[in-house]
């Protein structure tokens, strides 16, 4: 037998109670009654009554390492494979393809 799925609050209304994997279509919907509330730079899922309860937040956040890896994976990839054009030609015009060729 599976274990049943875990329940968690919504961070609006803690009246609404949802499993855990409803919780982003639930957001999406109950957000809209709730307009105020600041949300997380790390994960759009967490969301605070006030700016300073998001600041407190966001220095533990549980997404933010996550995001941070992410984020440097990704830019030290595209540093890595982005072309670099630094020959030109007499004119000034990169040396390269030319798409009108036949």
């Amino acid at each position: 037998m599976s274990e049943a799925e875990p329940m968690v609050l919504c961070p609006f209304n803690s009246h609404h109670v949802v499993h855990k994997s409803s919780l982003q279509r639930h957001i999406l919907r109950c957000m809209k009654n709730y307009p105020d509330h600041e949300v997380c730079p790390y994960n759009a899922l967490h969301r605070f009554l006030t700016k300073q309860l998001l600041q407190d937040h966001m220095m533990d956040c549980d997404s933010k390492m996550k995001n941070e890896l992410f984020f440097a994976n990704i830019n030290a990839k595209v540093k890595k494979d982005a072309p670099m054009f630094t020959e030109k030609a007499g004119n000034g015009e990169i040396v390269g393809e030319n798409w009108n060729e036949d």
